[in-house]
């Protein structure tokens, strides 16, 4: 009997496979096109760049885990920048994590490929291809692989299911798939077995019940009938087939909206490289030479096409129209240049007609062969249809949707226009099955809607995709209508990336000038920092743009003879970028921009781009030109890469002073490359940071030797969270006891050094040649030992430090003792203590507080941020704050547990005329609008001196904002810089602060409210 069951299962996963096959074997067609239909998934499917990462950040909204800032380092470190060679990495973990996944999330931008390689996965699964065996590795015995999508499962509404009749909802499956009630028992009990795709999260119309927790009102039972959202929610969250591949696909902004789901994987599908771009370009035009040269040409020469392409549905679209464009008037300046562009001339195709595909190759097309063309009436309608669905969270519709508007005849020609698109019959039974009806692409739908929201004069509201919000910009365009445009980018559903973006897809540059000059804010802080997060090359455009306009209008004040920034414009200085889906292309695009003589960034900040060694020559040209300060971080630069960047730094022109590589793959080869450049002559650095690199004591002796060398001109070292030992230790108090060695800071935070390296360290401090003012130490090897030679060594007259980071559990009420003894030590010049995640007590905050009030303390900046201090701990720092010799400025209580009452005290002390405190930082604490009251009593007193207060991340509601808003506008009243980043904060409290900055008395020049 049992082998009859094993031979039925087996059986069945063949007939699966073979329904798979035969379901796969072709992609529907897209777009109306005239060269590729019926074409073959395995022979347009183009690998695709899929890299592993993260979407969320490793605290999210919803998690109040605390993570130390070694946990967070590593977690960023384990950042993938290199492609994924086979899918079934993504299955059974990278080189070093050889633990299989069932949990995944792919994200992608709208058209990336997301569907096509779902497709993919589940073909190669039937064909015996997705798994390649790797040593030592389990590969998962998969007999069940279902994909469904949440278009279709939207047709199925509030149906209430059990498991089973939703994956018989499978479109690939035929009459000899049906699972059966054997069938489904041993999925029941082999979960393991089972692989389930749930593709396009992002046109679910039932979000909130797979984000919430809604599904917890149903019982954790497959077999029980629940609302299809409830079903694929505890589907999703591994409430019942635990143990099966669960993957689920979505835009990168809806899957952001998930909240605390964790995935075990998370996977961007980054979409087609240059070279891919070149590859699909050719397969697409391969059976006509003279169209495929002239199209590689035109697009490989042009960054923006590249750019572009990179995302396949686009590649897909430009293939499109150019073939129609070289077929009517083999002309390539008739090619599109923007997004909007390119659907704009699509619609116009379909417009025109829509041809028979067996008579494409016929010069003449007798009229019977003709499709009746789209009036734009007809056209107006469909677009009134697209904005109303996607309203309403709508991608598939049926007829019945139509009528009313729509005469039969004008729903008939824009079957045939290509505009709409019949999907599969969707099973949604058994024997049960129905049509639905979408847009060609959801592209198309939301370009329609967006023509329809500019002819109501409406500007997109926050249910509308980011796609919606840039074609309406493209739209605007060609209509000049710069006020509505100007609406558009001071709506609050705008961000800067978003912002950019729709500036460039406006396409008018005197309106960008105009813009940017009143309102530079909207693309810099007042720091001049400009940022942008999940770059690719596409948003490169954006960048490149904005950063081009700034130039000119930097080149138009030069050429006035005025200064370098008027009034009302900010320059940027910083340009800081982030996104594993860069590329040379984008590199490059950015590049160009910031090599422009009137563009004034001099730092450029990269985080999880891979950098390809290309990328750093790109980088190096721009390194001798002009850049002051660079930080790589997570950009996997290598040996090479590093080789090549240090023959930039020994260029007589490099003005380079700060190098910051945190996470690379540097070796002892690229330490020696290093080595060479900081002993050049002609290197200018001063500061190196080598963080969370596998640096070792043999790496540490080389920079040592630099460091010893009269042309270092280093001060300042990070070797936070390396490899190095006591041994490197004693190579560093080497160095620093050598007359030429200059360095001022060193970091050893996270490093394996013991008591011994400690006491090379102190010996070093007291050298009278050491020049160190500011250390930071940590290590779980060092005790109070170790801890008490220090604060020998920080009471000797030639000890030179003023800045001490010790955070870490060693502080112990002995450790602190000691130091207490050396803070009231004459010779101590320590102005600078942070104790932050170190376990504070209330016993040892008393001590330090007793040490605050001695004559000869120094101190003037403590943090004590991420300690749990409760109220006597407070009460001892404000009977410090107002004794007259305790000097602080500076206090960080920040994510400390602090609440109303705690922060009733410190404001008695703030109002004391002893009390010296300019900054308090109060972020991410318990305060509601009864603490802010009494901070609001204290900023008014004449004695307060606060100037900067931090409290960001609390429960501050509009009311709390609006007492903040009395304090501000007092005479009295000192803050310059506020933050209330992280509250509850509505527009009406944002309407308060606004009036609260333009009132007479209100000195502050930094708000950060969002």
């Amino acid at each position: 009997m049992f082998l009859f069951y094993i031979s039925a299962v087996s059986a069945y996963t063949s007939a699966l496979k073979s329904s798979i096959m035969y379901h796969t074997e072709f992609q529907p067609k897209l777009i109306a096109s005239r060269t590729i239909s019926n074409v073959k998934t395995d022979q347009i499917f183009t690998n695709l760049l899929i890299q592993h990462g993260r979407k969320a950040p490793i605290r999210s909204n919803n998690d109040e885990t605390y993570y130390s800032r070694s946990e967070e380092l590593e977690y960023y470190g384990k950042v993938s920048g290199t492609p994924v060679k086979h899918c079934s990495e993504i299955f059974l973990g990278v080189i070093d994590d050889q633990e299989s996944t069932n949990s995944i999330l792919v994200v992608g931008k709208a058209g990336i490929g997301k569907s096509l390689f779902c497709h993919k996965v589940i073909r190669d699964w039937a064909n015996n291809e997705l798994f390649q065996a790797r040593e030592n590795t389990e590969i998962p015995n998969l007999k069940f692989v279902y994909l469904l999508t949440f278009r279709q499962l939207n047709l199925l509404e509030n149906t209430c299911v059990t498991l089973r009749e939703i994956l018989n909802c499978c479109s690939a499956l035929d009459d000899k798939c049906n699972i059966d009630d054997s069938t489904f028992e041993y999925i029941l009990k082999h979960p393991k077995e089972v692989m389930v795709i749930l593709d396009g999260y992002d046109e679910y119309s039932q979000q909130d019940y797979i984000a919430g927790n809604l599904e917890e009102q149903h019982p954790n039972n497959a077999r029980r009938k629940m609302p299809v959202a409830a079903l694929c929610s505890k589907l999703i969250k591994g409430k019942i087939l635990r143990g099966a591949i669960v993957m689920i696909t979505s835009r990168p902004d809806e899957s952001d909206k998930m909240g605390g789901i964790r995935f075990k994987r998370y996977v961007e599908i980054a979409g087609f490289s240059s070279e891919q771009v070149k590859e699909y370009v050719e397969k697409y035009f391969e059976k006509n030479e003279n169209m495929k040269n002239a199209v590689l040409k035109h697009v490989m020469n042009n960054e923006n096409l590249v750019s572009f392409a990179h995302i396949p549905m686009l590649c897909y679209l430009l293939c499109f129209e150019m073939e129609y464009t070289l077929t009517e008037s083999e002309n390539p300046d008739d090619l599109p240049v923007s997004t909007t562009d390119v659907y704009t001339k699509l619609i116009e195709i379909f417009e025109l007609k829509h041809y028979a595909e067996s008579e494409y190759k016929q010069k003449e097309i007798p009229e019977q062969f003709k499709a009746p063309p789209v009036i734009k009436n007809t056209l107006d309608k469909l677009s009134k249809l697209a904005a109303k669905l996607l309203v309403e969270r709508k991608p598939t519709f049926d007829e019945r949707e139509m009528e009313g508007d729509f005469e039969a005849e004008e729903v008939s020609k824009l079957k045939g226009s290509g505009l709409l698109y019949c999907g599969q019959p969707f099973r949604t039974a058994l024997i049960t099955t129905t049509k639905h009806f979408s847009f060609t692409h959801l592209t198309v739908q939301e370009f329609l809607a967006a023509r329809r929201f500019v002819k109501e004069n409406r500007v997109p509201d926050k249910e509308c995709s980011e796609m919606v919000v840039q074609f309406f910009a493209g739209v605007l365009s060609s209509e000049g209508n710069e006020e509505l445009m100007e609406k558009l980018l001071n709506s609050p559903i705008m961000h800067r990336d978003l912002k950019r973006t729709c500036l460039t897809e406006y396409q008018n540059k005197e309106f960008a000038k105009k813009f940017i000059r009143n309102n530079p804010q909207a693309f810099c802080n007042s720091d001049g920092v400009m940022a942008s997060k999940e770059l690719s090359d596409v948003d490169c455009i954006g960048v490149s743009f904005v950063l081009d306009i700034i130039s000119e209008l930097n080149k138009e004040e030069a050429r006035e003879a005025q200064r370098k920034c008027s009034d009302k414009f900010v320059t940027v200085q910083k340009l800081k970028l982030s996104g594993s889906q860069l590329t040379l292309s984008g590199i490059q695009r950015i590049c160009n921009s910031l090599n422009n003589e009137h563009c004034l960034v001099s730092e450029l900040h990269l985080l999880d781009i891979y950098l390809a060694d290309e990328c750093v020559d790109v980088i190096n040209r721009l390194v001798v030109r002009k850049l002051t300060k660079l930080t790589l971080v997570f950009t996997k630069i290598t040996d090479t890469g590093v080789a090549s960047l240090c023959e930039a730094l020994q260029h007589p022109s490099c003005k380079l002073t700060t190098l910051d590589l945190l996470g690379s793959s540097i070796t002892a080869t690229g330490v020696a490359s290093l080595w060479e450049a900081l002993q050049h002559p002609s290197c200018k650095l001063t500061t190196l940071s080598l963080r969370l690199n596998s640096i070792t004591d043999t790496g540490v002796a080389s920079l040592c030797e630099a460091l010893q060398h009269p042309s270092c001109k280093l001060t300042t070292l990070n070797l936070q969270f390396s490899s190095i030992t006591d041994t490197g230790v004693a190579s560093l108090c080497e160095a620093l006891q050598h007359p030429s060695c200059k360095l001022t800071t060193l970091n050893l935070l996270g490093s394996s050094i013991t008591n011994t390296g400690v006491a090379s360290l102190c010996e070093a401090l007291q050298h009278p040649s050491c020049k160190l003012t500011t250390l930071s130490l940590e290590s779980s090897y060092i005790t109070d030992i170790g801890v008490a030679s220090l604060c020998e060594a920080l009471q000797h007259p030639s000890c030179k430090l003023t800045t001490l980071n010790l955070p870490g559990d060693f502080i112990t009420d002995t450790v602190v003792a000691s130091l207490c003894e050396a803070l009231q030590h004459p010779s101590c010049k320590l102005t600078t203590l942070n104790l932050q995640r170190s376990n504070i007590t209330d016993t040892v905050v008393a001590s330090l507080c007793r040490a605050l009030q001695h004559p000869s303390c120094k101190l003037t900046t403590l943090n004590l941020g991420e300690n749990y201090i409760t109220d006597t701990g407070v009460a001892s720092l404000c009977e410090a704050l107002q004794h007259p010799s305790c000097k602080l400025t500076t206090l960080n209580l920040q994510f400390s547990s602090i609440t109303d009452t705690v922060v009733a005290s410190l404001c008695r002390a703030l109002q004391h005329p002893s009390c010296k405190l300019t900054t308090l930082n109060l972020g991410e604490n318990h305060i509601t609008d009864t603490g802010v009251a009494s901070l609001c009593e204290a900023l008014q007193h004449p004695s307060c001196k606060l100037t900067t207060l931090n409290l960001g991340k609390n429960y501050i509601t509009d009311t709390g904002v609006a007492s903040l808003c009395r304090a501000l506008q007092h005479p009295s009243c000192k803050l310059t810089t506020l933050n209330l980043g992280g509250n509850h904060i509505t527009d009406t409290g944002v309407a308060s602060l606004c009036e609260a900055l333009q009132h007479p008395s209100c000195k502050l020049t930094t708000l950060k409210y969002f």
